[in-house]
């Protein structure tokens, strides 16, 4: 999901992990300065890109839904899906479609 920003400031990445951690129905943490941890596992990334000059910028924040199939094992170490935290129960499809308005 990305969204576009007219109000700047050089917290965002950090602001954006924070609020994402704040929207999990789960225990998530921030790891500095823009990962978002469930379970000492990535469940999510934040990334800006900003012409500050022009007054806007992008925030971008990458959600782990379901991907850990397609990855290495070596990877699935490391990050996790929220599907494997929270259960296949139908809240992805909701955020989903809440994401897509």
């Amino acid at each position: 999901m990305s969204l576009v920003l007219r109000e700047l400031d050089e917290l965002l990445p950090l602001t954006g992990a924070v609020a994402v951690c704040e929207a999990l129905p789960v225990d998530a943490t921030v790891k500095w300065p823009n990962d978002v941890w469930i379970d000492r596992r990535k469940v999510a990334g934040i990334l800006v890109e900003g012409r500050p000059q022009e007054g806007w910028a992008v925030l971008g924040v990458g959600l782990n839904v379901t991907t850990t199939e397609r990855m290495s094992s070596a990877s699935r170490n490391w990050v996790i899906e929220l599907v494997e935290r929270l259960g296949a129960n139908g809240w992805h499809r909701r955020a989903l479609r809440i994401t897509r308005r």
